[in-house]
């Protein structure tokens, strides 16, 4: 099992951490080491569920809670850099604070995307987009995908 420390690097404006058992390094959004002994080792996926607190925890009542009582000052509750949910903050203008090291024009730089892997091949769909139409078909790998917009329980 590794454990992980932040490195206080970025790759393509992404979080690299490193790991304490190789000292290899691992952007975050992509979980595959790409310096030291584990270089091109990949982590273990975990699905993501997005959810509201209130939901979550009637579904998953046992869910434990990493208490933010850390010994220092810091707001975990607030992003730093603004909302991705308010205008006329670092995330709806401006290009990213750090260099990107490729550019695609089918998003917005700091476009909030939505990811799916299939087979060993990735896409992405806006997540306001998704918003704006409940439900996006689309295919990958030759599999026909429904993303949608799921409201209530």
């Amino acid at each position: 099992m590794l454990t992980f420390g932040t490195s206080g690097k970025l790759v393509n404006s992404n979080l690299l951490m490193y790991d304490r058992q190789t000292d290899s390094q691992w952007p975050q959004i992509l979980g595959i080491a790409i310096d030291g002994k584990s270089k091109g080792t990949a982590l273990e996926e975990i699905p993501l569920v997005w959810t509201q607190w209130s939901r979550w925890r009637q579904q998953q009542p046992d869910t434990v809670v990493l208490s933010t009582d850390t010994g220092y000052f810091r707001s975990y509750g607030t992003d730093p850099y603004g909302s991705y949910d308010k205008s006329g903050t670092y995330y709806d203008s401006g290009a990213p604070l750090f260099p990107v090291m490729a550019n695609n024009d089918r998003f917005s730089p700091k476009e909030v995307v939505v990811g799916v892997k299939v087979n060993g091949r990735q896409t992405a769909v806006s997540k306001q987009g998704l918003r704006k139409k409940s439900v996006i078909n689309t295919t990958l790998s030759g599999l026909p995908l429904v993303g949608y917009v799921r409201y209530g329980t």
